[in-house]
């Protein structure tokens, strides 16, 4: 089919088509249960098609609608145009006057509203927490702290500003809203059980006392009925009052239909779900794989981030101009000349594939190599070169926005970037593409002084090491073939999330006193 949604200007709102929200009320037995006097609850009701649904299907059957009948449907909105317009629809396609007390318009987040509902039906918004009007921002945070999402403020500004509103929207559903045992059934993105950090606590599968179950997952996978939307996305069931319990069915729509599979964590009941061959003997590798022991140290890493500033600290050309000064250039700053000792490889696409790397990209680190701290500016006045150039790109470096670099400027250090640590000097790097890839081939980087490779941004990931013979083995078994199956099995091929340092850390087992 190819059936996509109405998408409107209101945050993270994609309007289910109806022939999908038909589906989704035939496909789980839910019209028969709504006959027999079971009560339906949208939250974030839009324009209302998921109780339309019921309406539609009950024409289609020949089915008597009954004033009582309505009265068993029940929605929130706090768009009061969209109510609007589904008062409209009933009246001109279906000649009803739909109760007007059973749709209520406020923001479900901070309804008081009481209602139990036997089956909960919804596509709440999708959006990230970071990426919400600031005033809206503050305004749900105590709320994510009351439906147990995140423990402290630190995990809204770390991993947590990732966590989606949609999991916000189903987990106060879930612990408020619905009967005891009763069903819910959202359209949702699939990164709140397939990614990990941000939606952690979300899968522990317990809020507040109140435990919940994801009984189902249909992924739609390439399949567009929401258009516009890059992230994966399904419908995913839940049940109240009941223990999660592995694996958990998962169909997966490919050409010629859904195809059956399986879902469970790798490693542990929180972590991110892996999707894998609906036989016995599926689950097999994963009980069966040791995780890799390394230094407390070495543990994975993201590379160098700018935080906007690429033009001021990567160039794409560096000539020696004796054994201490470089003469760098790019598109913007075509010709600086600055110490060689600030001046690293930036590792390259071209690079994965060459069996002695010739760096192609330099970024500049006005850092001490042995603290992994930002230089002083006594120390930065002493480089000539290297301040009268700082001192040019001042005003841009103190534009930059992001709560962690403007906590740097704050501070003076506004010469600072992010992702960078002692950790950054080690002579030894064990690195892989992280972003927008489906295979995993991590290959050691190694040199010293100004030769020490660093990765770019979320495209790298890696793995320090300050002996060679300590990376080899590492790497070694980084190449085990579970490896690729682990990744590939989170269905992240392609995406910014294929290989970050979470997910890798999950293979993991960080030890002090290891070499």
């Amino acid at each position: 089919m190819n059936i996509s949604a109405k998408t409107t200007n209101t945050i993270g709102a994609f309007f289910t088509p109806l022939v999908w929200a038909k589906w989704v009320v035939n496909n789980n037995g839910l019209f028969d249960r709504w006959l027999d006097g079971a009560l339906i609850l949208d939250p974030t009701a839009g324009e209302g098609s998921l109780l339309e649904a019921f309406i539609a299907t009950a024409i289609d059957n020949g089915v008597e609608i009954r004033h009582e009948m309505l009265e068993r449907l029940v929605g929130i909105e706090k768009e009061e145009k969209f109510v609007a317009n589904f008062f409209s629809r009933m009246k001109s396609r279906y000649q009803i006057s739909f109760p007007r007390e059973n749709i209520r318009v406020e923001d479900f987040i901070f309804s008081t509203n009481s209602l139990k509902a036997d089956i909960v039906v919804g596509n709440p918004p999708w959006q990230n927490f970071n990426d919400l009007p600031h005033l809206y921002k503050e305004k749900l945070k105590p709320y994510f702290f009351r439906y147990h999402l995140v423990s402290n403020a630190k995990d809204l500004l770390l991993g947590g500003s990732r966590i989606d509103i949609a999991a916000l929207v189903i987990a106060k559903c879930i612990a408020e809203n619905m009967s005891v045992k009763g069903n819910a059934y959202f359209f949702m993105p699939l990164s709140i059980l397939l990614n990990d950090s941000a939606h952690k606590a979300f899968r522990s599968y317990e809020l507040g006392g109140v435990n919940f179950a994801v009984k189902e997952v249909f992924d739609f996978g390439h399949l567009s009925i929401f258009g516009g939307v890059a992230a994966r996305y399904g419908l995913v069931s839940f049940q109240r009052d009941v223990k999660q319990v592995f694996p958990i069915p998962y169909h997966v729509f490919e050409s010629d239909g859904w195809t059956r599979k399986r879902a469970m964590p790798a490693f542990n009941p929180d972590d991110p779900l892996s999707i894998i061959e609906d036989t016995a003997d599926s689950s097999k590798p994963f009980n069966a794989f040791k995780k890799i022991k390394i230094a407390v140290e070495s543990k994975p890493r993201q590379g160098v981030n700018t935080c906007g500033a690429n033009d001021v600290f990567i160039f794409d050309r560096l000539v020696k101009l004796d054994g201490t000064m470089a003469r760098v250039g790019n598109k913007v700053n075509r010709d600086v000349t600055l110490p060689l000792k600030y001046l690293f490889p930036l590792v390259a696409k071209d690079n994965f594939n060459e069996a002695h790397p010739v760096p192609m990209r330099f970024v500049l680190l006005p850092y001490n190599s042995s603290t992994g701290t930002p230089l002083e500016e006594s120390e930065i006045q002493k480089e000539i070169a290297l301040h009268t150039y700082l001192i040019s790109q001042k005003s841009i470096l103190q534009k930059r926005k992001g709560t962690f670099i403007n906590a740097w400027i704050m501070r003076g250090y506004w010469w600072a970037l992010l992702g960078v640590g002692r950790y950054s000097f080690a002579p030894h790097k064990i690195l892989w593409e992280a972003y927008g890839r489906n295979t995993f081939s991590p290959r050691i980087f190694s040199g010293r002084d100004e030769m020490c490779w660093q990765g770019n941004q979320a495209l790298h990931a890696y793995i320090p090491c300050e002996e060679r013979k300590s990376a080899e083995r590492i790497c070694a078994r980084l190449r085990n073939p579970f490896i690729q199956h682990y990744l590939s099995s989170q269905l992240m091929e392609g995406t910014c999330n294929w290989a970050q340092p979470g997910r890798v850390s999950k293979l993991l087992e960080l030890e002090s006193g290891i070499t």
